[in-house]
């Protein structure tokens, strides 16, 4: 990956499943962690506010990339 442009997701991903790279899978993770945590929140009944609806948002965050890593190779 050549860091000097933007790397696509597709490439990421391709990255990612070729070789296993982990600077792949973590540049996925910091570009979309943010998206993917909202839509845990939201999935959860709105906004996180009580401690158990933010546990539970956390725990579907991590689940998440924890899927798509043993998924994706």
């Amino acid at each position: 990956m050549d860091s000097a442009e933007p790397v696509s997701d597709a490439e990421l991903i391709s990255d990612y499943v070729r070789s296993g790279s982990e600077d792949a899978f973590k540049a996925l993770v910091q570009r979309h962690s943010a998206m993917v945590f909202a839509t845990c929140r939201r999935g959860l009944g709105g906004d996180a506010t009580t401690l158990a609806k933010a546990q539970s948002a956390l725990n579907t965050f991590r689940g998440f990339w924890f899927i798509l890593a043993c998924d994706v190779v």
